[in-house]
């Protein structure tokens, strides 16, 4: 028995001993809050592209009517195949072959046709600033907008087409051609871009009408002044 004493008394000072982790710590708490606040502010510019009238012409290649957008004066210095944003054939080529449809002008409202000589050092003139182009700028802060564009026609004018396109291009005898891509412009259209890979600029396409596949004109009346429709900028806030 005297052997197993010292066992007994060591279990009892064990069971006596506080039990670690019994005993709670008071929590804390702090209060979560708001500090600055970011305002999302939406502002958006929209240049409608000039006149948004269209002329209703006789197009002598087609041997049909259609609808031609209007053309602005421009000057072009004789020497320079490529100024500004212009592109497509040298401007002194151009200026040399569309003097002979007389859309070359010595004056900057495109008033005086020119047929002279083309002088490398002369500014010139012509309708090559193709209107209808539609520029939609963004200028929000903290947050950003998206764009689209749709055409409703006026009921008498339904069997209008309006169309979309990045390039405007102009022939030497005067003829607006509408391209996406810089490669299909023929080398003897002149054309400008005006477009700028920046995020802020939602739209920089031209506006332009077309008739509808198989159209009889013969039953269709375009007058002067009329409504053809509404050409309407769909601008929605981009959200994540």
């Amino acid at each position: 028995m005297k052997k197993i004493l010292p066992a007994i008394a060591v279990s009892a000072f064990l069971a006596a001993m506080p039990v670690m982790g019994a005993f709670a710590i008071d929590s804390q708490s702090h209060d979560v809050t708001v500090g600055e606040v970011d305002e999302t502010i939406y502002s958006v510019d929209i240049y409608w592209g000039g006149d948004l009238a269209f002329d209703w012409k006789y197009d002598e290649e087609t041997n049909s009517y259609d609808f031609r957008a209007k053309k602005s004066c421009f000057v072009m210095r004789g020497d320079v195949a490529y100024q500004g944003d212009w592109y497509g054939i040298g401007v002194q080529n151009y200026l040399s072959a569309a003097k002979g449809a007389g859309l070359v002008y010595s004056d900057s409202e495109c008033a005086n046709a020119y047929y002279g000589d083309i002088d490398p050092d002369t500014m010139y003139y012509s309708r090559i600033g193709v209107n209808g182009q539609i520029i939609v700028t963004d200028h929000s802060t903290n947050g950003s907008l998206s764009a689209t564009m749709s055409f409703t026609p006026e009921e008498n004018y339904n069997w209008v087409v309006g169309k979309t396109a990045s390039i405007a291009s102009v022939t030497t005898d005067g003829r607006v051609h509408y391209y996406n891509d810089p490669d299909d412009v023929p080398s003897n259209e002149l054309w400008q871009t005006n477009r700028f890979e920046n995020p802020i600029f939602l739209i920089q396409d031209y506006f332009y009408l077309e008739k509808a596949p198989n159209t009889d004109l013969s039953t269709k009346t375009v007058s002067a002044n009329d409504k053809i429709g509404t050409l309407t900028i769909n601008i929605t806030p981009v959200t994540n």
